[in-house]
């Protein structure tokens, strides 16, 4: 591949408005649109992305392989440590390079904590948001950030689509959940601005999600479009709260929600196509100036509407800068030609284009991806075990550990009594990582620390057969004490079936979850140790608990 001369410097803002007027139709239309790259090999179809379509950015999720343009297959990408993935990425910047203009790529990626993360091999993971909480600490909170950001930023990635902003006021959300700092407005601002302002420390473009609000959803926008029918009192008291608190404190962007909101857009268009709301209460009322991103546009609370290239072209038309498409057939370039169509009949003007294009370079200028896209592999590797990142994980996974109750003070366990621990394996989930990080049994692992006589049942989750569940309950009879890990991704409960029928059968169960939410779904738990987290620090913390070498001091995150 032929290489161009040496992209030209952009120091400064004057240098961004210069680089804007230079650019042609196509380059602003790719500019304005975050692609997809999955897994760890550098394909065609991921080169015509960066080449022929101008993608600003990519949404990187290396644990995963697209098969490309059909995306009909996929399959575990082969593991990649921090080097050789830092090494990946400086390959695309330099495809990038070698661009007309060499405009740098905006590299993005999912890093909420615990189970949802699309980042895993190598690195230090960390709870859910509503763990961070549960500390107590918005000073750890801000530390953990900073330490997901600097893993993140040496392996040569700019951008996370977090913190999650959504205040989860109703408990039966079927997406948000844990994902949540709190029910709290309040508590959601606090925690989302130490997070905010950690990931900045580390050099990581924060992104508040999902605007206005996706904390009272019944439904899951991934599926279909939810309606929140809140006032439009209740909506600038809780769901715009955290939004109101951190703009004004330098929230570098946002994603707006494929959720409608009647009580500002009575059309009833999702938040993601509204102009009403994108340009009219975020830009105009709360005054936002920073970049404004999409979620993915093939989710069904949009494509409910409309199909996802003319989503794209309607997004970006209600004044979202970027529009985040995360699928690998036709779409990115169909979603190309939707744009730069709105944009040649008037729909888009050329003018608000401009200013989305330089609010993205500026945003790009900000972060140093002009003067250092590309990175050190080895400090890839160094990050992660790093002793300020091993050590925030260790802390924050002790810290969060909460003992919910303990009716018949069945704890600490002694290492004497016959233990069954009872383990689901998710392979959605425990496939991501395809390592020693996401072993199914850690938990398992760290409980034999203490008790070498401890026994395992392993099932799969969430699909439990009746002669699986029968089976457990019967083997559980054998022994004087089960350990039941409850594992909920996204507040979809995946072993309450097999869970609740071992305790009715009148089996003495401890209960150890990552999900707070299960006080009230495993009621019948007498005991329930909560963790806020499946990795590999927390199942550590957690058998430490069970066995009285530490003494959980969570609090309660919700109000």
């Amino acid at each position: 591949m032929a290489r161009s001369k040496r992209p030209a410097a952009v120091r400064s803002l004057a240098d961004v408005d210069r680089l804007v007027g230079k650019m042609t139709l196509d380059q602003k239309v790719g500019q304005c649109m975050t692609l997809a790259y999955y897994g760890t090999t550098i394909s065609q179809e991921v080169i015509e992305r960066i080449e022929e379509l101008h993608c600003g950015g990519l949404r990187v999720t290396p644990h995963v392989n697209s098969s490309g343009r059909l995306d009909v297959v996929r399959r575990l990408a082969p593991y990649y440590t921090p080097a050789q993935y830092a090494e990946t990425l400086n390959e695309l910047q330099r495809i990038a390079a070698a661009r007309p203009l060499g405009l740098p790529l905006h590299m993005v990626t999912d890093q909420e904590g615990d189970l949802s993360v699309d980042y895993l091999h190598g690195v230090e993971l960390f709870p859910s948001q509503m763990g961070l909480t549960a500390t107590g600490s918005p000073a750890l909170a801000r530390r953990c950030a900073r330490q997901v950001a600097r893993q993140l930023r040496a392996a040569g990635i700019h951008m996370i689509h977090s913190p999650v902003l959504d205040v989860n006021i109703n408990p039966r959300n079927p997406e948000i959940g844990c994902r949540s700092f709190s029910n709290s407005p309040e508590r959601c601002a606090t925690y989302g601005e130490a997070f905010m302002k950690g990931l900045a420390d580390g050099g990581i473009i924060a992104t508040g999600k999902h605007f206005p609000g996706r904390g009272d959803s019944a439904v899951d926008a991934h599926h279909t479009l939810p309606v929140l029918r809140a006032s439009r009192r209740r909506l600038d008291a809780v769901e715009l709260f955290p939004y109101r608190a951190l703009i004004p404190k330098g929230l570098p962007a946002v994603m707006t929600a494929h959720n409608a909101y009647p009580a500002l857009d009575p059309s009833g268009l999702p938040a993601s196509i509204s102009r009403r709301i994108v340009t009219g209460v975020l830009r105009g009322e709360l005054g936002f100036d920073g970049v404004v991103t999409t979620d993915a546009m093939s989710m069904g609370g949009l494509v409910s509407i409309c199909p996802t290239p003319e989503g794209c072209a309607r997004a970006i038309a209600a004044g979202n800068d970027l529009v985040l498409v995360k699928e690998c057939d036709d779409q990115p370039r169909e979603a190309f030609a939707a744009i730069k169509r709105y944009v040649q009949s008037g729909r888009i003007p050329d003018a608000q284009l401009d200013a989305s294009v330089r609010r993205i370079l500026a945003m790009k200028l900000r972060y140093g991806l002009f003067s250092g896209r590309y990175v050190d592999p080895a400090g890839a590797q160094a990050a992660c075990v790093d002793r300020a990142t091993v050590s925030a994980a260790k802390d924050v996974a002790r810290k969060c550990l909460t003992r919910v109750r303990d009716r018949k003070r069945r704890l600490p366990l002694s290492p004497k009594r016959k233990i069954l621990v009872l383990l689901p394996v998710q392979i959605l989930y425990h496939e991501k990582g395809n390592d020693l990080e996401h072993d199914p049994i850690r938990l398992y692992h760290a409980i034999r620390r203490h008790a070498p006589d401890a026994e395992l049942f392993e099932f799969a989750a969430p699909d439990t057969p009746a002669d699986v569940i029968r089976h457990a309950v019967k083997r559980a009879a054998e022994f004087d004490v089960v350990v039941a890990l409850s594992m909920v991704w996204r507040q979809a409960p995946i072993c309450h079936k097999m869970i609740r029928r071992v305790i009715r059968a009148g089996r003495k169960v401890v209960v150890v979850s990552n999900n707070n939410y299960d006080a009230d779904a495993l009621g019948g738990a007498e005991t329930l140790l909560v963790t806020y987290s499946a990795m590999p620090r927390s199942m550590d913390a957690a058998a430490d608990a069970l066995f009285g070498r530490l003494q959980p001091g969570g609090i309660e995150p919700l109000v």
